[in-house]
């Protein structure tokens, strides 16, 4: 009977207390990943507004510095902005991050050329081609650069490659006919 008594006089002591109310936790907000920003920067590109983009691009590479894809594109933003010292190292990086990328090496050549480094980027465009002898694009991209350093046959030479690699490549049939005048 005494053990009955401590048990409902317990029961109604904690009845009785006021209950302890928690409060309210407001669920964190989640970062956002790399490659949300890498999302929100092509959003952006297709907008129109490249430095928007180029930010965006910028808080990818902050969170995610040793992935290349989002230094690629980076780069080519930064060419558009008239920025190729800031393009070129961003390619660098890539291309040390990527070696065996033709992205990255195609990243790498363009801003090379965009600083005044022809030669440099004929160079990697050449080992490009030997990485990679079966795309079109990277023959594209060799014959652009001996067409800009003035070395017409070989840019001849390196459009009807891709050409013969892409039958549908509108850029080298155009690129051939502005060297053939």
């Amino acid at each position: 009977i005494v053990l009955l008594v401590l048990i409902i006089a317990g029961l109604l002591f904690l009845s009785r207390r006021e209950r302890i109310v928690q409060p309210f936790v407001p669920t964190p907000t989640p970062t956002p990943g790399a490659f949300v920003y890498a999302q929100q920067a092509l959003a952006a590109y297709q907008d129109g507004n490249l430095q928007s983009a180029i930010d965006f691009y910028r808080q990818a590479i902050l969170m995610e510095p040793e992935d290349p894809a989002y230094r690629i594109p980076l780069s080519r933003l930064l060419i558009l902005t008239r920025d190729p010292e800031s393009a070129l190292e961003q390619a660098e990086k890539a291309a040390e991050l990527s070696p065996s990328s033709a992205r990255a090496l195609a990243a790498l050549c363009q801003a090379q050329d965009w600083n005044g480094q022809v030669d440099e980027a004929i160079e990697v465009f050449k080992f490009n081609v030997e990485q990679f002898p079966e795309s079109f694009n990277v023959y594209d991209s060799l014959g652009e650069a001996f067409m800009k350093n003035g070395d017409k046959d070989l840019a001849v030479q390196n459009y009807k490659k891709s050409l013969e690699l892409n039958p549908k490549n509108k850029n080298a049939v155009e690129m051939l006919k502005k060297l053939e005048e």
